[in-house]
C-alpha cells in the first residue's frame, strides 16, 4: 500500500473548516492520479470520524451491503437518504468522491443539507480540463466560503520518504531524483513504478541503501499511463541532457520495454560514464542487415557514435552506416552524412563529397554535412575555415535538440576552439562565458566530456603500431 505522504496541511486544512459551526463545502480538485481519492479516503478514516457522523455518498447502485463495522461510515446512495441524513443532530459530514459523475438530484440534495442544516460537504473532481459540460457541480461553485482545494504533486522530499518506507531502506538522491521525474509528482504513477519494481527488487542489505539496479533487461511491468508518463520525463531531461536524471530514467525505460527511445539515451550515458562496452552489447543487437523498424535508425546512429567516440573504431562505425545506407535508401543521406562527421573526429580523411547534403532536404543530413566540412577544417588546422561552418551547423542543430541533444554543445566547444586556435581571443572567451554561463542544461559538461573522450581515442590509436 502506498503510504500517505505530502497531504500534511491539506488534512488539517480540511479538519479546520469541518470544526467550525457551520463549515465552508470543500471540493477538492486536480488532474489524474494526483491522490483526489486517497485524500478523501483519509479524510474519511482520520479527520470526519472525529466531529461526528461521516456519510460516504456513493451514486453507484449496489447490492445490499452487510452490516458496517461499528465506527464506519454510512453509506447512501439516494437524495432521499441524503435528506434524511442531513436531518440528524449534530448535521453529519458529507464526502462524495468523483461528483462530476454524480446526478445532479444528488448534488442539489447536498447542496440543500448544507444551506439548510449546516451539513459539512467535501467532495472531489478533475481539474477543469476533464470536466464534463454542462458540469454538474456547478450548484455548488456559488456557495458563500467555497473553498477550492487543488492538489499539488509530490515534492522529491515526498517521494524519498515513500521510497524508503516501501523497501524499508532509503534510496540515493539520483534514484529519487529519477522516479520523482518519472512519476511526475503523481502518487497514482509512483505507486505503479514502485509495484513494478517490488516485483523484481532484489533483498538489500541493513543499514545499506536501496538500489534501483543495473540491468536493462530486467523487466519492469507498467501499465499504458505510466509508460507513457515515464517516457514523457524521459524526453524532457534528454532534451536538456540532465545526468542527474538521465541514467535511471533510461533504466527504467528500457526495463520498461521502450526500447527504440531508450537505447540511444541509455547508450549515450554509457559513453559519458566510460562504459563504452556496456552500451555496444545493449545495441548490438540491431544490425544493418535488418529491416528498418521503430527507433532502428536512432538505435544505429547511437552505435556508430559509441564506436568511434567511445572505443576508438572509426572505420567499423563507417562500414556499419554504410550498410545501413544500401539497406535503407531513405536513410541513405542520414547515414552517409553521419560518417562524414565521424571521421575526421579521429582525424581520418572524408572520402565522400558533402556535395548535394549540405544543401538538401534532410535537415539532419544538412547539419552532419556541415558539421563534416568543418571538422575536416579543424583536423586540417584550418580554423578560419571551420569557423563559418560551425556557425551554420548549430544553427541547424538547434533544431535537432529533441533527437540529437549532444550535437549543439559539442559543435559550441569546437567552435570556441577554432576561435581561439584562429587568434579570434575575444570571440572565444565571450563564447565561453556565454556556454559556461549556461551550465545547467547548456550541454556544458557533455562537451567537455566528449571532447575528452575523442582526445583520448586519437592518443590510443596514435599508439598503436602501424
Amino acid at each position: 500500500m502506498l503510504r500517505f505522504t505530502g497531504r500534511a496541511a491539506q488534512l488539517a486544512e480540511i479538519e479546520t473548516v469541518l470544526r467550525k459551526s457551520r463549515p465552508e463545502p470543500v471540493i477538492v480538485t486536480g488532474g489524474r492520479g494526483i491522490g483526489r481519492t486517497a485524500l478523501l479516503r483519509e479524510v474519511t478514516r482520520l479527520v470526519a470520524p472525529t466531529l461526528g457522523a461521516t456519510v460516504v455518498v456513493d451514486p453507484r447502485p449496489t447490492p445490499p451491503a452487510p452490516a458496517s463495522p461499528p465506527g464506519s461510515p454510512r453509506v447512501v446512495s439516494t437524495a432521499a437518504a441524503i435528506r434524511a441524513a442531513a436531518q440528524e443532530s449534530p448535521p453529519p459530514v458529507f464526502i462524495l468522491d468523483d461528483a462530476h459523475q454524480a446526478p445532479q438530484q444528488l448534488l442539489l440534495s447536498l447542496r440543500d443539507a448544507h444551506r439548510t442544516f449546516g451539513a459539512g460537504l467535501v467532495i472531489s473532481r478533475p481539474d477543469a480540463s476533464a470536466l464534463p459540460t454542462p458540469d454538474p457541480i456547478d450548484c455548488l461553485l456559488y456557495e458563500p466560503d467555497l473553498r477550492i482545494m487543488e492538489l499539488p504533486t509530490l515534492t522529491r522530499t515526498d517521494v524519498g520518504e515513500i521510497v524508503q518506507h516501501w523497501f524499508d531502506a532509503p534510496a540515493p538522491a539520483t534514484t529519487v531524483a529519477a522516479l520523482h521525474a518519472a512519476a511526475g509528482g503523481l502518487p497514482a504513477v509512483l505507486r505503479e513504478l514502485l509495484l513494478g519494481l517490488s516485483r523484481s527488487r532484489r533483498a538489500t542489505a541493513a543499514g545499506r541503501p536501496w538500489q534501483l539496479g543495473s540491468d536493462p533487461s530486467e523487466p519492469l511491468p507498467l501499465p499504458d499511463h505510466a509508460r507513457e508518463q515515464l517516457l514523457r520525463a524521459l524526453r524532457d531531461a534528454w532534451r536538456l541532457l540532465d545526468l542527474e536524471l538521465l541514467p535511471d530514467l533510461s533504466l527504467l525505460a528500457l526495463r520498461a520495454g521502450a526500447r527504440a527511445e531508450a537505447a540511444p539515451v541509455w547508450a549515450l550515458v554509457c559513453l559519458l560514464r566510460d562504459e563504452t562496452e556496456q552500451g555496444l552489447r545493449l545495441l548490438e543487437g540491431l544490425s544493418a542487415d535488418e529491416p528498418a523498424g521503430p527507433g532502428a535508425e536512432r538505435i544505429l546512429m547511437a552505435r556508430a557514435l559509441l564506436l568511434t567516440v567511445g572505443a576508438g573504431r572509426v572505420d567499423e562505425a563507417g562500414e556499419l552506416l554504410l550498410r545501413a545506407a544500401r539497406q535503407w535508401p531513405a536513410a541513405a543521406a542520414r547515414m552517409h552524412a553521419l560518417r562524414m562527421f565521424l571521421r575526421p573526429l579521429l582525424n581520418t580523411p572524408v572520402d565522400e563529397s558533402t556535395e548535394g547534403l549540405t544543401f538538401g532536404s534532410d535537415p539532419q543530413a544538412a547539419v552532419f554535412a556541415r558539421a563534416a566540412v568543418a571538422m575536416s577544417e579543424l583536423a586540417g588546422a584550418r580554423p578560419r575555415r571551420a569557423i563559418p561552418h560551425l556557425r551554420r551547423a548549430i544553427i541547424g542543430a538547434e533544431t535537432l535538440r529533441d533527437e540529437l541533444p549532444w550535437l549543439v554543445p559539442y559543435l559550441t566547444g569546437a567552435l570556441i576552439d577554432a576561435l581561439l586556435l584562429a587568434g579570434r581571443l575575444g570571440e572565444a572567451t565571450e563564447k565561453a562565458a556565454e556556454f559556461h554561463a549556461d551550465r545547467h542544461g547548456s550541454g556544458w559538461d557533455v562537451a567537455v566530456s566528449l571532447s575528452a573522450l575523442i582526445t583520448r581515442a586519437l592518443a590510443v590509436r596514435d599508439r598503436e603500431p602501424a
